[in-house]
């Protein structure tokens, strides 16, 4: 479990740098939705605005997605402000051409390269080598240790089991192409699929954990078996499935909880060597999150 609460100030802040670091890219930054947000977050603040009405929660909605989008580049703007590999850029210029605001339901091809740059930035945050060089998703390099992650987003829960499987065949594909012994890991961003029954409010900062956290274990329970069939399918070539759910949910005094919640399955017919690799693999991923906003 990992968290993070921040603030306008703290945002805003940042957005002219992070702008300016995509301008310096030769990115359309200051066209993009990330140049908006500003205006996205100062018209909440305006006065008299009833949080009540319908413009009022539309408003409350757009504030909400609009920050996620500026932690999420936060991050990544943190991990790789310095890199300047043409694969690594590339990426994130898909990233800058998303719409405003995109619904996390909505599977935008933005959301699904950011992703991607998500999971290398907190690779990177546990001590690994990112490899900008490779074609997959995520290419990770720590003590001997070579993790290739194949990265998908879930629009919807029926997703599942595709998207498990697509990953799954690029795992394979890539493997065919490489003679190092590798871990294989199939990342799901499932943030969608565990918005129902979530309390966008709660009280303290402790009750935005547990939100996020029982919500990820409800997914797992109504897709327990579903995942161990699929990564014992699936051994020869991914270790694991790693589920990720981050979610802003909002206390009562209008801080921002930004909580992240990571669950991983492994098959239960994962061999004792691979298991105990696939521990060293992951050894500080969970507390990557809090990391970035904490400890640079």
């Amino acid at each position: 479990m990992a968290r993070a609460m921040v603030n306008e100030d703290q945002i805003t802040k940042e957005l002219h740098n992070i702008i300016a670091w995509m301008t310096a890219l030769g990115l359309p930054a200051r066209n993009s939705r990330y140049a908006r947000y500003e205006e996205h977050i100062n018209k909440f603040y305006r006065p008299g605005l009833d949080l009540l009405s319908k413009k009022g929660r539309q408003f409350l909605k757009e504030l909400t997605e609009a920050y996620r989008e500026c932690i999420d580049i936060y991050l990544v703007y943190k991990c790789f402000q310095h890199v300047r590999h043409p694969n690594f850029i590339s990426k994130l210029s898909k990233v800058v051409s998303g719409n405003d605001v995109p619904d996390l339901e909505v599977a935008g091809a933005s959301r699904n390269f950011l992703f991607e740059l998500l999971v290398a930035a907190r690779f990177h945050l546990a001590g690994y080598a990112i490899d900008f060089d490779d074609t997959s998703d995520v290419v990770a390099k720590r003590d001997g240790l070579v993790v290739r992650a194949e990265c998908k987003r879930l629009a919807s829960e029926k997703q599942l089991k595709k998207r498990i499987n697509k990953a799954a065949d690029q795992l394979a594909a890539a493997m065919t192409e490489v003679k190092e012994e590798v871990v294989g890991i199939v990342c799901l961003d499932v943030s969608s699929c565990v918005l129902s029954g979530l309390s966008q409010v709660v009280e303290t900062v402790d009750d935005a954990d547990k939100e996020i956290r029982a919500a990820l274990r409800r997914f797992l329970v109504r897709n327990a078996n579903l995942i161990e069939t699929l990564n014992r399918k699936h051994i020869d070539v991914s270790y694991a499935t790693c589920l990720i759910g981050t979610l802003p949910i909002w206390s009562r005094d209008f801080v921002l909880h930004a909580s992240a919640s990571t669950e991983v399955r492994a098959a239960e017919t994962l061999c004792d060597k691979k298991y105990e690799r696939l521990k060293r693999v992951l050894a500080g991923f969970d507390e990557t999150f809090t990391k970035v906003f904490y400890s640079m």
